[in-house]
């Protein structure tokens, strides 16, 4: 396991948060079935530095805000114009960013590194 990704869940744990590492789609999937217990919520995000947070906001309303909007049969500006506009349409999908500094409850939020490329 690269350094970084030590530091990284490392950091995880000192905000009370649970990390882990895996290599492949099918470790994911193991991992995943010992850790979500039926009716609980799944939330699938990027990670980014600070210095990256613009560059992050920017990717997710141009990049993947109109494919995410697309995908879910969306009728807004960006399914047809293939980028943000910052619209006001009643099925906006790209309306909240979250930031999370530090987790009150101890591994209630569990960050999941996969050393493959997946998403867009």
């Amino acid at each position: 396991m690269d350094e970084r990704i030590k530091k990284v869940i490392l950091n995880l744990l000192r905000n009370n948060m649970a990390g882990y590492f895996v290599e492949n789609k099918e470790e994911l999937l193991q991992l995943l079935a010992t850790l979500i217990k039926k009716g609980e919520k799944v939330g699938c995000g990027d990670s980014v530095t600070l210095e990256e947070t613009e560059e992050a906001i920017h990717r997710a309303r141009q990049v993947a805000a109109p494919l995410d909007a697309k995908s879910l049969n969306k009728n807004t500006p960006c399914t047809k114009l293939d980028k943000c506009i910052d619209c006001n349409h009643e099925e906006r999908i790209c309306n909240d960013f979250v930031l999370i500094a530090r987790q009150f409850v101890k591994d209630r939020i569990k960050v999941i590194i996969v050393n493959q490329a997946y998403g867009y």
